[in-house]
């Protein structure tokens, strides 16, 4: 059997797919079809029962959270379902846990979970300054709730996390392919951006806790109701609670850019900041915080892309995106 990071892409799916199949006979759920969804930093699959209720089943990618750091992430959701906010809430097994441990000949061990379905509609789709003050105001309370909760296992988003020599999705010093040119700036970029991240750290503990640390409009769902509920909080760890910001603009600009809407995007920020500050007020310094985490998170991703040369769909990404964050690099823009 050709083993699993080199199998095709389409393959990878196969073989996930039959495990996911495996995981779901530990829920009470009669299931009825499993669908593909993406394949990814996790492998997702909706699940639809034969009473035509709806679930999400997710395979982990191997060693990138512990067990205890799942609990977390499963523990935070649980709470902030409690209090109203529309996030995945986690399913229980026949025998009450929340996590199975799937062992597969043709894909190893994997760490998988369910979760209810939410319907929805992906704000990848249309974005508005109305929807933008709500997703400012979700991270607001979602970090609230987040505040009352100990992170010991997922503390990711630090200084360290982000752009330390070691960060949580890999060292940016040495990447594969990338001129000496190129690969010097980014490098010294990290270092400064280290020792900025750093002060901010240590002056302001009270604003670093939980966070969700990955709201890209492909995570957030608007309701028929009108209501914004957050997805996918795989990558929810400790950090910088202004991070949180960083996601939802980048993917409003993105988003302004492929429909050629970019002049909107001052009043997209403009509401998403307001709704935060609404239940959470932005200092000075945290606002003069968000251009050294945009940079950071581009910097992380770098990291990441290099990381998942596993995966066939993400193979290759790496030069093109590094060739993007020197030039921002050389004149920033949002």
């Amino acid at each position: 059997m050709i083993p699993f990071a080199q199998a095709t892409y389409r393959t990878q799916v196969k073989r996930l797919r039959a495990l996911a199949g495996k995981a779901l006979d530990q829920y009470p759920i009669r299931v009825k079809k499993i669908d593909f969804i993406n394949h990814g930093e996790n492998a997702t699959f909706k699940v639809t029962a034969t009473s035509g209720e709806k679930y999400l089943c997710r395979i982990h990618r191997n060693d990138y959270h512990t067990h205890e750091g799942l609990l977390e992430e499963l523990n935070w959701l649980e709470d902030l379902a409690k209090e109203g906010l529309h996030v995945p809430r986690p399913m229980h097994t026949s025998r009450g846990s929340v996590i199975v441990e799937i062992d597969d000949p043709a894909v190893g061990s994997r760490h998988c979970d369910v979760f209810r379905w939410i319907e929805g509609r992906f704000l990848s789709k249309s974005i508005s300054e109305d929807d933008m003050f709500k997703v400012g105001v979700l991270l607001a309370r979602m970090q609230q709730v987040g505040r009352r909760m100990k992170s010991r296992h997922r503390r990711y988003w630090t200084s360290e996390g982000l752009v330390g020599a070691t960060a949580k999705f890999g060292s940016i010093d040495r990447l594969l392919g990338v001129p000496p040119k190129d690969q010097k700036r980014i490098t010294s970029t990290r270092r400064a951006l280290l020792a900025r991240l750093k002060r901010y750290e240590k002056k302001n503990p009270k604003k670093m806790g939980l966070i969700h640390a990955d709201l890209h409009f492909h995570n957030l769902l608007k309701t028929s109701g009108g209501e914004i509920a957050a997805i996918d909080f795989d990558d929810c760890g400790f950090g910088f609670h202004v991070y949180d910001l960083v996601i939802p603009l980048l993917g409003s600009y993105f988003h302004l850019k492929e429909h050629k809407k970019t002049r909107s995007y001052t009043k997209l920020k403009k509401a998403l900041l307001a709704g935060y500050s609404s239940i959470q007020p932005l200092s000075e310094e945290d606002l003069e915080l968000l251009q050294d985490l945009i940079i950071a998170r581009r910097l992380l991703m770098l990291g990441w892309f290099q990381s998942r040369s596993d995966n066939p769909l993400l193979k290759g990404r790496l030069l093109k995106s590094t060739r993007w964050v020197v030039k921002y690099l050389d004149r920033p823009f949002l």
